[in-house]
């Protein structure tokens, strides 16, 4: 029997500290982008979508399809 791996989606969202800094943060497709940022950036707001891809744990590299 093979084993198959799903592909899965991220997306990294820009965060921002109320002191002005700034920073990232990688949320899974089946995360909630809040919740993820409230644990991983305390105190920090959560910003705008800068980039997506797909992630595919076969390869360890981005998923080329199908």
């Amino acid at each position: 029997m093979a084993i198959t791996h799903r592909p899965r989606g991220y997306r990294i969202f820009a965060v921002r500290y109320p002191d002005g800094r700034q920073s990232s943060v990688m949320v899974y497709e089946d995360e909630d982008p809040y919740v993820v940022c409230a644990q991983k950036c305390p105190g920090a707001q959560l910003g705008e979508a800068v980039y997506g891809a797909t992630y595919d744990p076969a390869t360890g590299g981005l998923w080329a399809g199908d």
